[in-house]
């Protein structure tokens, strides 16, 4: 019966820790995807760019805590861009410190 209550509480710390993760998540995307839309001028809700392949790069900033690079399609010019965001993460966000993007 012990085994089982500690098994229990093991397992809902670990599906809560889950849901806390992906709500980490949900911030980096947000605040990566508003970054690049502002650096390019465009909107991705719009259907001009779409932004795609997110990966965790190294960071050059020594401040950065994480960096993203993604992979940024604009539909009208038919231009691909790869883009990197540095992002601090602070007490309740995540704050963006540079984003950068190069025409491929």
């Amino acid at each position: 019966m012990v085994l089982m209550n500690k098994l229990i509480i093991v397992f809902c710390l670990v599906l809560f820790s889950n849901f806390a993760q992906a709500g980490e998540m949900k911030k980096i995307y947000t605040v990566v995807n508003e970054s690049i839309e502002n650096y390019l001028g465009l909107d991705q809700e719009s259907g001009v760019i779409r932004i795609s392949l997110y990966n965790f790069v190294e960071p050059s900033l020594e401040q950065a805590t994480l960096a993203i690079s993604t992979e940024v399609y604009n539909n009208y010019l038919n231009v691909y861009y790869g883009c990197t965001v540095e992002l601090e993460k602070t007490e309740t966000y995540y704050r963006m410190l540079m984003t950068k993007c190069l025409k491929k």
